[in-house]
């Protein structure tokens, strides 16, 4: 689950298949692969949250970059 707050501080989620993104992006891999959740991560809905400071629109263009269909 990604996390961006808009300027006005309201949270955007974003619910992502773990392993497609990683398997487009090493970095984002990097960063949904660690720490686990009982290492203190936080979890929305049951699900490891991972949190951005990109603008809430701008994360929603970057994923439909990997989700468009080939």
């Amino acid at each position: 689950m990604f996390c961006c707050r808009a300027k006005d501080n309201t949270p955007t989620y974003f619910r992502i298949h773990r392993s497609y993104i990683a398997s487009h992006s090493s970095v984002i891999g990097d960063m949904i692969s660690v720490p686990s959740p009982h290492d203190g991560q936080q979890l929305y809905d049951g699900v490891p949250m991972v949190y951005f400071s990109a603008d809430p629109g701008d994360m929603e263009k970057f994923l439909n970059f990997f989700y468009q269909p080939g």
